[in-house]
């Protein structure tokens, strides 16, 4: 019993000195980046190498000669630039390329920082070809070697991974990205050795893979272009397979965002994984380097299945290798956030709700590209309207009317902007009326394009609310009837809540003990882990679990 104790003891001032020590830091989600001398960020499709204490990030710059750039952080918050090492003036085939989603492993038998990437014209993207160049330096200007269809196939979009055993997996999309290929790298990991595995006629892209627990989990977006989808993942015990059915990751289009990679984030605590991807500015029609980045932490719900929530920040501490997603801000100025919504159609994975929910990274879509289509908001009391402001899906030319009610079926048209031409994904538009409904209905649509927005937003002179401020993630609620972190019931989270999983965890039978509210970190354990979220939760460092 002694010994128990001491354990218990021990336990809970590690778990309060980490807590009130540790330093996570603040990530936005959704958003561009800044290095710390304060330029914009270019490291897009690109993907992570930690080397002696650094997370080197490195991806896409189409900036002028620059094809690949690197930076280096310690805490995935401050990026120092390091270099731009891969330049179209380093090697003659490099002159017209592009290269798309580089990844760098070291080799430690050769010593040799390895890159591989996908390259082609600029004229054309015909050329579907892989790319390899090395360099004695993680940050040094790399030195081409060739580029090439592996075993004669198409490679597109690509990614590289390091088993337990140091061998080296290259996965690309080919055959016009209706197959994907997982291949193994030879020793050098300088070629190909062989084709281990062939995700035939899935019309999967943007493959990014980890381990955990001995499973291999390679989570995918489907083929559209600059569009996101919705992602989807596979399991296997083996990366020669067999691999299982696609299943989805993250909502209808994985929080407008498409894959690049997923980085282990290993700590004194447990070691989490980090969703990294892209939010394509060619979606609304703007350079890549106007792109935004999408970090998000992966949620292990079980050995095989995994899935990510939103939010507008995340935490990130390398230390103890905790990620937790961080909040959704919203504006309490806008009478519309959360109001019953409705629709002449939805898109399976887009409903009406998503139009108004706050979220950036989910929207409404109609069912077809038809003009006529609306999309309606129920403010549920009278409000005299200063405001209304729509986000649609892209900077593309939207024509539409919005109308006011009081009863939902006298309408009178406030906003006329069926002869506009203007193409900003934002629109605001200052009104004064009084009203209960409001309905947006799309008379003119850019070819190519449906009914659809992001978030419709409406301001009242009578809401006085302060500040943004924020709101709980999105995470789905636990199974049990508590509250998540409350393992003794009593509607509060304190350190009684931590000492009693720490007594759990020795072997003690702790008295109002609710399994299921401490499984803090939802990864199906209830441990030391879980003790040192709600001792984090308690100081304040974390505003919800998993």
């Amino acid at each position: 019993m002694k010994r128990q104790s001491l354990i218990i003891s021990t336990i809970l001032f590690f778990f309060l000195s980490t807590a009130l020590f540790a330093n996570p830091e603040v990530i936005p989600v959704g958003e561009q980046f800044y290095d710390t001398s304060g330029n914009l960020l270019q490291a897009h499709g690109g993907g992570i190498c930690y080397y002696n204490g650094y997370y080197y990030w490195i991806g896409e710059n189409r900036s002028g000669d620059i094809l690949v750039s690197c930076y280096r952080s310690t805490n995935f918050k401050d990026w120092e630039f390091r270099n731009h090492i891969l330049r179209r003036s380093f090697h003659s085939e490099l002159a017209n390329a592009n290269i798309e989603r580089p990844k760098v492993v070291y080799n430690p038998q050769t010593n040799k920082f390895i890159m591989w990437a996908h390259k082609e014209l600029t004229s054309d993207y015909g050329q579907a070809r892989a790319a390899v160049a090395v360099c004695d330096t993680i940050d040094g200007n790399y030195t081409w070697q060739r580029s090439f269809r592996p075993l004669n196939h198409m490679s597109r979009d690509c990614t590289l991974f390091i088993d337990d055993d140091g061998r080296a997996y290259f996965i690309s999309a080919a055959n016009e990205n209706y197959d994907l290929h997982i291949y193994r790298l030879t020793s050098d990991f300088l070629d190909i050795e062989a084709l281990l595995y062939i995700f035939d006629g899935d019309h999967r892209e943007a493959p990014a893979i980890f381990k955990y627990n001995g499973t291999y989990f390679l989570v995918t977006s489907g083929a559209t272009g600059w569009d996101p989808n919705q992602g989807k993942y596979s399991t296997a015990q083996n990366l020669s397979g067999p691999w299982s059915g696609w299943q989805n990751f993250g909502n209808g289009t994985t929080f407008e965002s498409q894959p690049t990679y997923i980085q282990p984030i290993q700590g004194s605590q447990k070691t989490s994984y980090l969703y990294l991807g892209d939010r394509w500015a060619g979606a609304w029609g703007g350079p890549v380097n106007d792109s935004k980045y999408v970090w998000l932490p992966i949620n292990l719900q079980s050995s095989s299945s995994i899935s990510i929530s939103y939010s507008d920040t995340i935490s990130i501490d390398t230390d103890t290798g905790i990620i937790t997603n961080g909040e959704v801000i919203i504006d309490p100025a806008n009478v519309a956030y959360n109001k019953p919504a409705a629709a002449s159609s939805e898109e399976p994975g887009n409903p009406a709700s998503n139009g108004n929910d706050g979220i950036t990274g989910t929207r409404w879509c109609a069912t077809n590209g038809d003009t006529g289509q609306w999309w309606r908001v129920d403010l549920q009391q009278e409000y005299t309207i200063t405001e209304v402001s729509i986000r649609f899906e892209f900077a593309d030319q939207y024509q539409y009317i919005v109308e006011a009610s009081t009863d939902n079926n006298n309408w009178s048209v406030i906003i006329d902007q069926r002869s506009s031409g203007s193409t900003a994904q934002v629109r605001t538009h200052g009104v004064n009326t009084r009203a209960r409904y409001i309905r947006i209905t799309y008379t003119g649509l850019a070819s190519g394009r449906w009914a659809s927005h992001y978030e419709f937003s409406v301001r009242s002179e009578n809401q006085t609310t302060p500040d943004p401020t924020p709101v709980a993630t999105l995470t789905p609620a636990p199974t049990n009837t508590l509250n998540l972190g409350d393992v003794n019931s009593d509607n509060s989270i304190d350190i009684v809540d931590a000492l009693l999983i720490a007594q759990y965890y020795v072997g003690l039978n702790p008295p109002n003990f609710n399994p299921g509210a401490a499984d803090t970190n939802c990864d199906g354990n209830r441990d030391i882990v879980d003790a040192l979220l709600i001792a984090q939760f308690y100081v304040g460092l974390i505003t919800q679990f998993c």
